[in-house]
């Protein structure tokens, strides 16, 4: 089994709170069993680290993200985990809450096509 972590923060440099708690950070944990690889995801997922988030998808074969473990997405989050479910990667243990958003966000792109 092969383990990889990233670690993103604000690009902003201010050392506040929430930075130091690491409120503010999107963990990614990628691990290989045999010819499959899940990408683990934890914390919180903002548009400043989807590039990372595509780039380990991309670096693999992924084709599940593992979402257990994410406490807070925003809208460009949403639309990111749609676009991959979209291409056929699966979303595992997706909160409630992320799930519900995401199939809004599907609908109201159906009426606006409409």
């Amino acid at each position: 089994m092969v383990s990889r972590m990233h670690s993103l923060s604000t690009e902003f440099g201010e050392d506040t709170q929430s930075d130091r708690a690491g409120e503010d950070t999107v963990k990614i944990e990628r691990k290989t069993y045999g010819e499959r690889t899940i990408v683990f995801l934890a914390g919180r997922i903002r548009s400043e680290g989807l590039d990372e988030i595509g780039a380990q998808i991309g670096d693999t074969n992924a084709k599940i993200l593992d979402l257990h473990e994410v406490t807070l997405v925003d809208v460009d989050a949403v639309r990111f985990l749609r676009s991959c479910e979209e291409a056929g990667i699966t979303l595992a243990r997706c909160p409630p809450y992320v799930r519900e958003w995401i199939l809004r966000e599907r609908a109201e792109g159906k009426e606006r096509k409409q």
